[in-house]
């Protein structure tokens, strides 16, 4: 996987060109779409819900922030996330590679040349007479 950063005008970085492919301890087979929990959005649910809807639109910066615990659940838009980005990212976060939708529910993260991403679901090659094989 080649893996590109860049310095964006607000400091933080994100993935350009890049694909994060689903973690090879993965158990899911396809992409499979987070379960909801009783007391409140997940993580992965939040991040499904975000790139599901609108692909191609949000950011690395964008996701995680979202998916944080004091805006996860909510209905957000752009504008309320920018205000606090810079305090949010201003301590080392995780990056997406670490999210649950790679490594536990079989999506894959593609980001294009602006730093945008859509969830790529995982699916299975099957050749005769082997074991299935992801692609």
């Amino acid at each position: 996987m080649v893996e590109l950063h860049r310095q964006v005008q607000d400091g933080s970085v994100g993935y350009i060109n890049t694909f994060i492919a689903v973690a090879e301890d993965c158990s899911a087979t396809t992409g499979e779409v987070p379960p909801d929990r009783a007391g409140g959005p997940t993580v992965a649910g939040t991040q499904y819900a975000m790139l599901a809807a609108t692909p191609g639109r949000w950011t690395q910066e964008d996701v995680l922030l979202a998916s944080s615990p004091q805006f996860r659940g909510r209905d957000i838009d752009e504008t309320e996330l920018v205000r606090p980005r810079d305090e949010y990212f201003s301590q080392p976060r995780a990056c997406l590679r670490a999210s649950p939708l790679p490594k536990s529910f079989g999506w894959g993260l593609h980001f294009d040349a602006d730093g945008r991403t859509p969830c790529t679901r995982r699916t299975l090659r099957r050749t005769p007479g082997s074991a299935a094989s992801p692609r």
